[in-house]
């Protein structure tokens, strides 16, 4: 709206009667102050106000819908309309307009179709591995390089790796638990084994090499006679066999070879005379079966036999001695001499 304008009177304009002129200009300049204070309706402003750092006090909420999405707000008047409460419902789980950008836990519509972001968890499943065991002394080990198979089709690649220790003393055993971390470039993965190794094949030290960032890969245990271990890409290992520290005897002019692994499902054979052998599942026992009854019995070194008492499952953690004997398959284990064999079912 076009400002009032500039005028000059003069001497006649002031002597007419009705003064018209001058009274013309003052309506004009009284019309222009009204709108200026709102009296004539909103007031509209030709430029933008600056208010030189001022403040403007007193503004009331918009009462019409028209001016509502342009008006300026207090904060009072603001919070009901753009406030926590009032976008409460759009952005909560149970809300009728939920965010597009957000998930809702225990959904069954919205379900991650991927696994990728899993990925550099590691501790966290599915992944796989193909690296393997090589004993090269008693002590002395090496874990064949592979890679890490994830279930959303990528691999990541470790190289190999060898580690050597002394043995331990007497019974006492150190479990080396290998896992896989990225590299120093992170553009890869390396081999590393939880340090110091533990005294015992437990869930829990094992666990040690699967926090986040690590990918378990494999165990090795070190006895004070051998090294044993197991990879993801080794073949299980053999099922059967003792107890370690259960005494052995083999056949003379025959080839041993004696594995030590941790093993936690056995079965008690008790005998008469009271002795107790513990085996691990799958140990071949040599026993007979009376034709006419159900007394079993097993057979001992030297023809002799024995009365089988019980059979008792219990479950410990603790290895078991691996066996194998060429060309007989044949050798005897406990104090009673009781007959073993390595040979497979078929």
């Amino acid at each position: 709206m076009p400002g009032i304008q500039p005028i000059s009177f003069s001497t006649d304009d002031l002597k007419e009667h009705s003064l018209s002129v001058f009274n013309d200009w003052v309506s004009k300049v009284v019309t222009e102050l009204n709108r200026l204070g709102g009296q004539l309706g909103p007031v509209s402003m030709g430029h933008d106000m600056d208010m030189q750092g001022h403040s403007i006090v007193n503004v009331g909420a918009p009462t019409d819908a028209k001016i509502a999405a342009t008006a300026a707000l207090t904060p009072t008047a603001a919070q009901p309309q753009f406030g926590p409460a009032a976008i409460k419902t759009q952005v909560e789980a149970t809300g009728q307009q939920i965010l597009q950008t957000t998930r809702r836990l225990n959904d069954r519509v919205q379900q991650e179709n991927y696994s990728t972001f899993l990925n550099a968890t590691g501790s966290t499943p599915p992944a796989s591995n193909t690296a393997t065991f090589t004993r090269v002394d008693a002590t002395h080990w090496r874990i064949n390089g592979g890679e890490v198979d994830f279930a959303d089709g990528t691999k990541k690649i470790f190289a190999t790796r060898s580690d050597t220790t002394s043995a331990p003393s007497g019974g006492n055993v150190k479990v080396f638990y290998y896992y896989a971390a990225p590299n120093t470039n992170n553009d890869g993965l390396q081999l590393a084994f939880v340090d110091p190794p533990a005294t015992a094949d437990t869930s829990a030290n094992q666990m040690k090499a699967n926090i986040d960032g690590r990918i378990y890969v494999g165990t090795v245990v070190v006895t004070s006679s051998d090294v044993t271990g197991g990879m993801g890409g080794d073949t299980g290992p053999n099922r059967g066999c003792t107890e370690i520290g259960t005494p052995l005897t083999f056949p003379p002019n025959c080839e041993v070879q004696v594995r030590i692994e941790p093993c936690s499902e056995w079965i008690e054979v008790e005998f008469e005379p009271r002795e107790t052998l513990t085996l691990a599942y799958g140990t071949l026992l040599g026993m007979f079966m009376q034709a006419d009854g159900e007394e079993m019995y097993a057979a001992r070194r030297n023809g002799r036999m024995g009365r089988v008492v019980c059979r008792r499952h219990i479950q410990r953690e603790s290895y078991k001695q691996v066996v194998t004997v060429t060309p007989d398959g044949t050798y005897w284990a406990g104090q009673g001499q009781w007959l073993l064999h390595n040979l497979k079912p078929k």
